[in-house]
């Protein structure tokens, strides 16, 4: 449910937010569309995990645990690659933000 209602202030952010004007070299890390997609995956893993215990179907079980590892693996190394490269991401935005504030 919880999911659901970042998907949903995702989209109420995509409307009514003047973010995007920000940050207008990576389109990717505007934070609505950064709510909105990780929600929707939220959403999707919950879903196999909830309806393989409703079930009790082993395979769905086996997969909303791989999926909770991978996704888990994915944070991990998120953290590990803005760890390493925290100085070039912090740079990059900075000259980012500096030029959408310029024009």
């Amino acid at each position: 449910v919880c999911a659901a209602f970042v998907v949903g202030f995702g989209e109420f952010q995509m409307m009514n937010s003047r973010f995007e004007s920000l940050v207008t070299g990576f389109w990717p890390i505007y934070p609505a569309n950064t709510l909105v997609v990780t929600g929707t995956i939220a959403c999707c893993v919950c879903y196999v995990g909830v309806f393989g215990a409703m079930k009790e179907n082993r395979f769905m079980l086996i997969m909303f645990f791989l999926l909770l590892f991978t996704l888990m693996l994915v944070e991990l190394a998120m953290g590990i690659v803005f760890l390493v490269y925290h100085t070039k991401i912090d740079s990059f935005i900075e000259t980012d933000l500096m030029g959408s504030l310029e024009t």
